[in-house]
């Protein structure tokens, strides 16, 4: 299975801890999943969880915009987003 099939079917979890103002997003990634496809699914993740914006995913993943836009390509330039 790829990441985009695990995509669909691992939803982002909303977790609420004790403190009002902190809210944290997380993911499971099933154990056994190549490494490749972790990275991917993760980018996408953040990438929706930034609501597609690719610079603040970018700063939220400690990566330069540019690799976020090279790992996942733009809808209809060739590539499936």
């Amino acid at each position: 299975m790829n990441a985009p099939q695990l995509q669909s079917q691992l939803p982002l979890v909303r977790h609420t801890t004790g403190e009002a103002t902190q809210e944290r997003t997380w993911i499971q990634i099933p154990i056994g999943m190549a490494l490749r496809d972790v990275e991917l699914f993760y980018m996408r993740a953040t990438l929706e969880l930034h609501g597609g914006n690719r610079e603040q995913a970018a700063t939220a993943l400690g990566v330069s915009t540019r690799t976020v836009y090279n790992r996942i390509p733009v809808a209809g330039k060739g590539g499936k987003a």
